[in-house]
């Protein structure tokens, strides 16, 4: 972990000492691309885990159990990933997960509700964002 530190210390000190520059009319700050990216990075990951985790079958409860654990587990390392590289990226990761997370739950229940509701299961609509969409199955 401490090599893959090192390795993103070095890639966003190279990103974080560019300057905003123009290219045509449009303006390019590479911190905010930097950020875009770790965002769309991270709820493909969530997701991605979110997906493979949360396949419930018949089974006792300790299946269950052992399911979410697991889950928990794979989430608090995310979190500690990000944690450590915030300070080298010069920005709240963990603010980041949590607003990536809390989006990708709400996306998930309003699938449900829809599902529910109109028994039409789409969600292109719920909570898109432009530069970080939801990812696909």
């Amino acid at each position: 972990m401490a090599n893959l530190t090192y390795k993103i210390s070095l890639f966003t000190e190279s990103i974080l000492g560019m300057e905003t520059y123009l290219i045509g009319v449009i303006e390019v700050n590479p911190k905010e691309i930097l950020d875009e990216g770790i965002r769309k990075e991270l709820i493909k990951l969530i997701h991605k885990t979110l997906d493979m985790c949360l396949i419930f079958r018949k089974g006792t409860f300790e299946e269950y159990e052992q399911k979410l654990t697991n889950l928990a587990a794979n989430l608090e390392g995310f979190k500690k990933a990000v944690e450590c590289i915030q300070d080298f990226i010069s920005s709240y990761g963990l603010k980041a997960f949590s607003e990536e997370f809390d989006r990708l739950i709400t996306c998930y229940i309003d699938m449900e509700e829809t599902a529910f509701l109109t028994n039409k299961l789409e969600y292109e609509e719920l909570y898109y964002d432009e530069d970080i969409p939801m990812p696909d199955k």
